[in-house]
């Protein structure tokens, strides 16, 4: 959670642990649950494993990690935390789900509105052809 500003106060306490349990603590889009150990192997495949496997993998330079859910809004927007907007992701497809919205926003961003349609019928402006 980036901006605590941004939630309500019953986030944590109540909203959250409801989405996560009605989601079966598991991510909506892949198979890990909810602190679950995981570890990526050379070809980024995701594998489950167990603790004693995490702690070796680390010991030994791996990047292995346990899982932590968290609550992704499905319509981006922070204002709507009515559970039908709300279902549980991990980081990774959290993370992949905000940057397809985020590359549509930053390609929106390079457009350049037109004038208002009063500006442009009365040859005010001229659009470039």
């Amino acid at each position: 959670m980036r901006n605590k500003n941004l939630y309500p106060e019953n986030w944590a306490d109540e909203i959250r642990p409801a989405i996560l349990k009605r989601d079966n603590f598991k991510c909506q889009m892949c198979p890990v649950k909810h602190r679950q150990y995981v570890f990526f192997d050379q070809s980024n495949k995701m594998i489950i494993i167990d603790r004693a496997e995490c702690e070796e993998l680390k010991a030994n330079g791996y990047k292995a990690y346990r899982v932590y859910l968290q609550v992704a809004h499905r319509d981006h927007l922070k204002i709507d935390h009515s559970p039908e907007n709300l279902f549980s992701l991990c980081p990774r497809c959290h993370r992949l789900y905000d940057k397809r919205y985020d590359t549509l926003l930053r390609l929106a961003s390079y457009v350049k509105p037109l004038p208002p349609p009063s500006l442009r019928s009365v040859g005010v402006l001229r659009l470039p052809q």
